[in-house]
């Protein structure tokens, strides 16, 4: 995957709504994926300083970890998506 690819593939967080907040909230008010990522790298930030935490694994992690929700869609255990 290209760095433009890649970018794209990114930024697709910022459009998809978390479905757990679309049950109470309308979309207007509901944070996105990206939210999401932003407010959990930033904690990882603040973790720099606690020994034995390795920050730059966690904001690793934080910045990764939803990606493919850009792509597939945020599921909860609500939406009844089978194991398969």
């Amino acid at each position: 995957m290209n760095m433009n690819n890649f970018a794209a593939l990114a930024g697709l967080v910022t459009k998809v709504k978390r479905k757990g907040w679309l049950r109470y909230l309308p979309a207007s008010e509901c944070e996105s994926v990206g939210d999401h990522s932003a407010k959990i790298a930033f904690i990882s930030l603040a973790l720099r300083n606690i020994e034995g935490v390795d920050h730059l694994k966690c904001l690793q992690m934080a910045l990764i970890h939803d990606v493919a929700e850009g792509i597939v869609g945020d599921f909860t255990p609500y939406c009844g998506v089978s194991a398969e």
